[in-house]
């Protein structure tokens, strides 16, 4: 576990119909992928020897930093409207968009109470 008890590496999942396992958020580098990273956040069958499924939680700003499996990106809420596979910045900067906390085993950007969250799996 990473600091006040968050997982330091996790899985982001959802209820997928069919698939036993559930699935998984993963950086897909595809059309449509952001302009400057490349990669789009995607889910797909888990797969745990899928790196780009995994997920690395860094304290940052009174919050955390999500790392994008090995893609040297983050997970950036471009101010509430998406969730982006972006560049990861440095603390000095501030960039609040890539502050995450996690609440009930969501990983959660923007206020408490209307915050928009995804199910994590810290069983990587």
């Amino acid at each position: 576990l990473h600091g006040k008890g968050e997982p330091a590496v996790f899985r982001l999942k959802a209820a997928w119909r069919g698939v036993a396992k559930g699935a998984c958020a993963a950086a897909v580098g595809a059309e449509g992928g952001d302009e400057i990273s490349g990669f789009s956040l995607q889910f797909a069958e888990c797969d745990d020897r899928d790196t780009f499924q995994v997920f690395r939680a860094k304290a940052m700003l009174d919050g955390l930093q999500i790392q994008v499996g090995d893609t040297g990106n983050c997970l950036d809420a471009a101010s509430g409207h998406q969730v982006l596979v972006y560049p990861c910045y440095e603390e000095s900067v501030g960039n609040l968009n890539q502050v995450w906390r996690i609440e009930e085993g969501k990983l959660a950007w923007g206020s408490p109470g209307s915050a928009k969250a995804v199910d994590i799996d810290a069983n990587k």
